[in-house]
């Protein structure tokens, strides 16, 4: 375990030596700053653009499309509703008042009428 611990100290000391050693060899360099030519130039002005201006077009939305779909189909339903509706109620009036026919005629017909005289061809007639 010592010999381990020994290793990475000796190489960890020769990487800091080569690092200095090479620092070393390169010499140190004076910093010279450049005139500032920016300060007189005129500034910076972007040109117009020669593409023409983007068109704005009205969009719709896929749930107002929907919306009204949804209004019509409502709608259609709710005239088939009331058009069964209707032909309903005029199927039980017009049953109610075949039965109440039916049953007016049945009361008439239920009436006791008087049986006719029989007429009897008498000696006279033979």
């Amino acid at each position: 375990a010592d010999e381990s611990s020994s290793s990475s100290t000796v190489g960890s000391t020769s990487r800091k030596s080569l690092f200095h050693n090479h620092s070393a060899a390169i010499p140190k360099q004076q910093f010279k700053a450049k005139p500032a030519s920016v300060l007189s130039k005129e500034p910076f002005k972007p040109k117009k653009a020669d593409a023409p201006l983007t068109d704005i077009t009205e969009f719709q939305l896929n749930t107002e499309r929907r919306a009204k779909e949804r209004a019509e189909l409502e709608r259609v339903r709710l005239e088939k509703e009331k058009e069964r509706q209707q032909q309903l109620e005029k199927v039980t009036r017009e049953q109610a008042e075949l039965e109440k026919k039916q049953i007016k005629e049945l009361r008439k017909s239920m009436m006791p009428k008087p049986t006719p005289k029989p007429h009897f061809l008498g000696p006279d007639q033979i």
